[in-house]
């Protein structure tokens, strides 16, 4: 497959969704949209402000030369997921919850030694919720798990807490749920700025 030349299969709008006709999932492309489509409408009920893509594409589609995504463009790997040997449609909401989910300040992509770590457990308890939602949590608490390590003494009592806190958040109301997520993303970047001040 030349980059940028794979043939596709598109379904819909608001998103379009385009998959690979070679990439191993083109018959589920209905399915794939479907899943989307769902997991963008249950995050947006809950009260998570999401914009809905024009498109999302299968980065299949861009051959070697990956593209990242946009508000507008998403660029995520549907074959891989949804295909034969990938996690099936799990995997595609996974990717849908990564993208979608979107907080109003920036995070830093490492953590410099003696610098605070507290706005990990607030962003990740707002994550973990939008994951229960979307039935993503177990690949989120997988990442997750994998990542506590470079970052936590006690990576264990974290992730523990991370998850009572998300568990505790699911049993309110669901006006209040949308409140909470709101004010726990806020938290989440009002830590996140003191710690890199």
């Amino acid at each position: 497959m030349s980059a940028g030349h794979a043939s596709a299969r598109c379904a819909g709008t608001a998103p379009r969704v385009c998959i690979a006709e070679a990439g191993g999932a083109e018959d589920r492309l209905e399915h794939i949209r479907g899943e989307i489509v769902r997991s963008l409408t249950t995050l947006r009920q809950a009260g998570v402000q999401v914009t809905v893509p024009a498109t999302v594409s299968d980065n299949l589609l861009t051959g070697r030369h990956k593209k990242p995504s946009t508000r507008s463009a998403w660029w995520l790997p549907l074959s891989q997921q949804a295909g034969r040997n990938g996690p099936g449609m799990v995997g595609v909401r996974y990717g849908v919850l990564l993208t979608a989910v979107r907080f109003p300040c920036a995070f830093p992509s490492t953590v410099q030694p003696g610098q605070s770590v507290d706005w990990i457990v607030n962003h990740d308890t707002a994550m973990l919720w939008a994951a229960t939602l979307i039935d993503t949590a177990e690949p989120y608490l997988g990442w997750r798990r994998g990542e506590y390590g470079g970052s936590f003494q006690n990576p264990r009592e974290v992730l523990a807490k991370v998850q009572e806190r998300a568990g505790n958040a699911a049993r309110l109301a669901p006006k209040q749920q949308s409140v909470w997520f709101q004010e726990e993303q806020q938290k989440a970047c009002r830590l996140v700025r003191e710690a890199t001040a």
